[in-house]
């Protein structure tokens, strides 16, 4: 894979799939807060699975996933490293898992927390660390 083809995930969409692609973020990170808060994520899916099937072509995460051949678990790193920028609860939640520390993701709160973890998605030759 080469970083051109890797950009072609950004191109520009219709306002529909825009607006459709930002209720399915705010649904993940929805999701990503009960799991976090240790809270039942029953309702969470639920609108994480409507906000799936509102979509008309596939979520920026799920492309960028796809084309980085990224895990299940490296895509939910990668939507709680964007959460924890885009989503001040997110980010408390995270700081509250650590307490004395600075507000962040950490891989290891991404262990504990996220289902199907793996170390080996610090590999050089994962997708994470290998386009950093």
């Amino acid at each position: 894979m080469n970083a051109p083809e890797a950009l072609d995930v950004f191109q520009f969409a219709p306002a529909d799939w825009t607006d459709a692609n930002q209720r399915l973020l705010t649904a993940e990170f929805a999701r990503l807060k009960a799991v976090l808060a240790g809270t039942d994520t029953a309702m969470a899916m639920d609108k994480l699975r409507a906000a799936q099937a509102a979509m008309p072509a596939p979520a920026a995460i799920d492309r960028l996933a796809a084309k980085f051949h990224m895990s299940p678990f490296e895509r939910e790193l990668m939507l709680l490293c964007a959460g924890v920028e885009m989503d001040a609860e997110l980010a408390a939640l995270c700081a509250a898992a650590r307490p004395g520390s600075r507000v962040g993701a950490t891989f290891g709160l991404a262990l504990a927390a996220l289902a199907d973890p793996h170390w080996s998605a610090l590999t050089p030759a994962h997708p994470l660390r290998c386009w950093q």
